[in-house]
């Protein structure tokens, strides 16, 4: 019923917000740290590019 794309990012999104959007790790981490570590976990998760670029967008730019 849903795609296994949207489940994989479902799973990234989880396991980021729980690692790394906690408020100490918001005030520990830079941007670039963060943007980092997503991008670690996508690549662990093989996930395309534009995945990357959804996530990051909704969760370290807020959509911005």
């Amino acid at each position: 019923m849903y795609s296994d794309t949207a489940i994989t990012l479902g799973k990234i999104q989880c396991e980021f917000d729980c690692l790394y959007g906690t408020k100490e790790m918001l005030r520990r981490l830079s941007v670039k740290d963060r943007t980092e570590e997503l991008l670690r976990i996508c690549n662990r998760e093989n996930v395309s590019f534009e995945s990357f670029e959804y996530l990051e967008r909704t969760l370290i730019n807020k959509g911005k």
